[in-house]
Protein backbone atom coordinates (compact mmCIF):
# COMPACT_ATOMS: atom_id res chain seq x y z
CA UNK A 1 0.00 0.00 0.00
CA UNK A 2 1.66 3.31 -1.42
CA UNK A 3 2.06 5.57 1.70
CA UNK A 4 0.07 9.15 1.69
CA UNK A 5 0.42 12.45 2.43
CA UNK A 6 -2.71 14.98 2.56
CA UNK A 7 -1.21 18.64 1.25
CA UNK A 8 -3.70 21.65 2.47
CA UNK A 9 -2.93 24.55 -0.24
CA UNK A 10 -4.74 27.62 0.75
CA UNK A 11 -5.29 29.72 -2.26
CA UNK A 12 -7.04 32.77 -3.03
CA UNK A 13 -7.85 32.47 -7.30
CA UNK A 14 -9.32 35.43 -8.08
CA UNK A 15 -7.89 35.46 -10.90
CA UNK A 16 -6.75 32.54 -13.82
CA UNK A 17 -2.68 34.20 -13.44
CA UNK A 18 -3.56 32.96 -9.59
CA UNK A 19 -5.72 29.57 -10.08
CA UNK A 20 -2.97 29.06 -12.57
CA UNK A 21 -0.51 29.40 -9.23
CA UNK A 22 -2.69 26.78 -7.17
CA UNK A 23 -2.54 24.62 -10.24
CA UNK A 24 1.32 24.59 -10.95
CA UNK A 25 1.89 23.58 -7.08
CA UNK A 26 -0.91 20.54 -7.39
CA UNK A 27 0.92 19.49 -10.58
CA UNK A 28 4.18 19.81 -9.30
CA UNK A 29 3.62 17.71 -6.35
CA UNK A 30 2.12 14.80 -8.53
CA UNK A 31 5.24 15.10 -10.95
CA UNK A 32 7.31 15.12 -7.86
CA UNK A 33 6.30 10.91 -6.84
CA UNK A 34 5.62 8.01 -8.38
CA UNK A 35 5.58 6.27 -4.79
CA UNK A 36 3.01 8.75 -2.72
CA UNK A 37 -0.19 9.12 -2.66
CA UNK A 38 -1.21 12.65 -2.20
CA UNK A 39 -4.58 14.19 -1.44
CA UNK A 40 -5.24 17.73 -2.43
CA UNK A 41 -7.42 20.10 -0.10
CA UNK A 42 -7.75 23.55 -1.54
CA UNK A 43 -9.02 25.91 0.96
CA UNK A 44 -10.41 28.50 -1.67
CA UNK A 45 -11.25 32.20 -1.48
CA UNK A 46 -12.17 32.83 -4.78
CA UNK A 47 -15.74 31.24 -4.91
CA UNK A 48 -15.57 30.16 -8.91
CA UNK A 49 -12.34 28.82 -8.25
CA UNK A 50 -12.37 24.88 -8.72
CA UNK A 51 -9.39 22.97 -8.81
CA UNK A 52 -8.94 19.06 -10.67
CA UNK A 53 -7.70 16.58 -8.69
CA UNK A 54 -8.23 18.35 -5.68
CA UNK A 55 -10.58 18.85 -3.06
CA UNK A 56 -12.13 22.17 -3.80
CA UNK A 57 -13.40 24.00 0.12
CA UNK A 58 -14.33 27.44 -0.11
CA UNK A 59 -15.14 29.37 3.30
CA UNK A 60 -16.83 32.72 4.11
CA UNK A 61 -15.08 34.09 7.01
CA UNK A 62 -12.71 36.98 7.29
CA UNK A 63 -9.08 35.96 5.73
CA UNK A 64 -6.76 34.04 8.40
CA UNK A 65 -4.12 31.99 7.16
CA UNK A 66 -4.52 29.53 10.64
CA UNK A 67 -7.83 29.27 10.48
CA UNK A 68 -8.24 28.18 6.35
CA UNK A 69 -5.60 25.44 7.85
CA UNK A 70 -7.49 24.41 10.57
CA UNK A 71 -10.69 23.83 8.23
CA UNK A 72 -8.30 21.75 6.08
CA UNK A 73 -7.06 19.74 8.97
CA UNK A 74 -10.64 18.85 9.58
CA UNK A 75 -11.05 17.42 6.18
CA UNK A 76 -7.55 15.73 6.42
CA UNK A 77 -6.70 12.00 7.68
CA UNK A 78 -3.48 11.23 6.52
CA UNK A 79 -0.81 10.86 8.84
CA UNK A 80 1.49 13.33 7.33
CA UNK A 81 -0.19 16.51 6.38
CA UNK A 82 1.57 19.42 4.51
CA UNK A 83 0.76 23.01 5.57
CA UNK A 84 0.91 24.82 2.47
CA UNK A 85 0.95 28.28 0.87
CA UNK A 86 -0.08 28.28 -3.48
CA UNK A 87 2.64 29.62 -4.79
CA UNK A 88 5.33 25.95 -4.65
CA UNK A 89 6.97 24.29 -6.55
CA UNK A 90 7.59 20.91 -5.39
CA UNK A 91 11.06 19.16 -6.45
CA UNK A 92 11.71 15.42 -7.20
CA UNK A 93 11.15 13.06 -4.06
CA UNK A 94 10.49 15.99 -1.78
CA UNK A 95 7.79 13.61 0.39
CA UNK A 96 9.59 10.73 0.22
CA UNK A 97 12.51 12.55 1.74
CA UNK A 98 10.60 13.98 4.40
CA UNK A 99 8.92 11.76 5.92
CA UNK A 100 12.11 9.48 6.05
CA UNK A 101 13.57 11.94 8.12
CA UNK A 102 10.59 12.82 10.51
CA UNK A 103 10.42 8.83 10.61
CA UNK A 104 8.34 8.55 14.18
CA UNK A 105 10.89 10.78 16.15
CA UNK A 106 9.58 14.21 14.51
CA UNK A 107 5.87 15.19 14.47
CA UNK A 108 7.21 18.89 12.64
CA UNK A 109 9.41 19.63 9.66
CA UNK A 110 9.97 21.98 6.90
CA UNK A 111 11.54 21.36 3.54
CA UNK A 112 14.78 23.08 2.60
CA UNK A 113 14.66 26.28 -0.21
CA UNK A 114 16.93 24.06 -2.45
CA UNK A 115 18.23 20.62 -2.51
CA UNK A 116 21.28 19.56 0.26
CA UNK A 117 23.91 16.81 0.68
CA UNK A 118 23.03 17.72 4.97
CA UNK A 119 21.55 15.89 7.79
CA UNK A 120 18.34 17.79 9.42
CA UNK A 121 18.55 20.26 11.65
CA UNK A 122 16.70 21.31 14.82
CA UNK A 123 15.50 24.37 15.71
CA UNK A 124 12.54 27.07 15.78
CA UNK A 125 14.23 30.24 14.07
CA UNK A 126 11.86 31.20 11.11
CA UNK A 127 13.17 31.49 7.97
CA UNK A 128 16.09 29.00 8.47
CA UNK A 129 14.35 26.15 10.52
CA UNK A 130 10.82 26.92 9.79
CA UNK A 131 9.76 27.69 6.34
CA UNK A 132 6.41 28.83 7.09
CA UNK A 133 5.00 28.24 3.06
CA UNK A 134 5.51 24.51 3.80
CA UNK A 135 5.32 22.88 7.11
CA UNK A 136 4.65 18.91 7.27
CA UNK A 137 3.37 17.32 10.38
CA UNK A 138 2.46 13.59 11.96
CA UNK A 139 -0.95 13.70 12.77
CA UNK A 140 -0.45 12.87 16.14
CA UNK A 141 0.94 16.34 17.08
CA UNK A 142 -2.83 17.78 17.12
CA UNK A 143 -3.19 15.30 20.04
CA UNK A 144 -0.96 17.89 21.93
CA UNK A 145 -1.32 21.26 20.43
CA UNK A 146 -5.03 20.84 19.15
CA UNK A 147 -5.61 23.44 15.95
CA UNK A 148 -3.03 25.79 14.93
CA UNK A 149 -3.12 29.13 16.79
CA UNK A 150 -5.43 31.50 15.34
CA UNK A 151 -4.18 35.15 17.06
CA UNK A 152 -2.47 36.60 13.94
CA UNK A 153 -4.30 36.77 10.15
CA UNK A 154 -1.11 35.83 7.97
CA UNK A 155 1.62 37.66 8.98
CA UNK A 156 3.78 35.95 12.14
CA UNK A 157 1.57 32.51 11.20
CA UNK A 158 4.68 30.53 11.89
CA UNK A 159 6.21 32.20 14.35
CA UNK A 160 2.81 31.76 16.92
CA UNK A 161 3.30 28.04 15.46
CA UNK A 162 7.10 28.06 16.36
CA UNK A 163 5.89 29.00 19.83
CA UNK A 164 3.49 26.52 19.88
CA UNK A 165 6.05 23.51 19.88
CA UNK A 166 8.42 25.41 21.65
CA UNK A 167 6.54 25.74 24.80
CA UNK A 168 5.72 22.17 24.66
CA UNK A 169 9.38 21.05 24.11
CA UNK A 170 7.87 19.41 20.91
CA UNK A 171 11.26 19.31 18.56
CA UNK A 172 11.07 20.83 14.42
CA UNK A 173 13.27 19.69 11.65
CA UNK A 174 14.29 21.36 8.64
CA UNK A 175 15.21 18.48 6.03
CA UNK A 176 17.99 19.57 3.45
CA UNK A 177 17.43 16.82 1.33
CA UNK A 178 13.53 17.42 0.55
CA UNK A 179 13.17 20.65 -1.65
CA UNK A 180 10.52 23.10 -2.11
CA UNK A 181 10.74 26.18 -3.93
CA UNK A 182 8.75 29.35 -2.85
CA UNK A 183 7.92 31.39 -5.78
CA UNK A 184 7.33 33.98 -3.14
CA UNK A 185 3.71 35.29 -1.94
CA UNK A 186 2.49 35.61 -5.65
CA UNK A 187 -1.17 36.60 -4.07
CA UNK A 188 -0.12 39.22 -2.12
CA UNK A 189 1.95 40.87 -5.03
CA UNK A 190 -1.33 40.86 -6.77
CA UNK A 191 -3.75 41.94 -4.10
CA UNK A 192 -3.73 45.45 -2.40
CA UNK A 193 -6.07 43.73 0.86
CA UNK A 194 -3.37 41.00 1.53
CA UNK A 195 -1.13 43.59 1.33
CA UNK A 196 -2.51 45.41 4.18
CA UNK A 197 -2.03 42.10 6.64
CA UNK A 198 1.66 42.54 6.26
CA UNK A 199 1.31 45.54 8.51
CA UNK A 200 -0.56 45.92 12.11
CA UNK A 201 0.15 42.39 12.93
CA UNK A 202 3.05 42.18 15.16
CA UNK A 203 1.16 43.53 18.21
CA UNK A 204 -1.19 41.14 18.02
CA UNK A 205 1.68 38.52 17.42
CA UNK A 206 3.18 40.00 20.34
CA UNK A 207 -0.38 39.54 22.70
CA UNK A 208 -1.22 36.09 21.28
CA UNK A 209 2.39 34.54 22.19
CA UNK A 210 1.90 35.63 25.64
CA UNK A 211 0.17 32.63 26.69
CA UNK A 212 2.49 30.33 25.83
CA UNK A 213 4.94 31.59 28.24
CA UNK A 214 3.37 32.79 31.33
Amino acid sequence: MSPEMDIIIVSNGQSTYLQNITKNAIDTCLESSNLIKFNFIVIEQYRKAVYKGARTIHYDFPFNYNRCLNLGLKHSTSKFVALCNNDLGFKRLWAENIIMAMGDTYLSASPAKRKLLAPPIEGYTIARHINGWCIVINRSLLDIIGKLDEGVKFWYSDNIYADQLRSRGIKHILVNDSAVQHLGSMTLKTSRSARDLMGRQYKNYVAARKKYYK
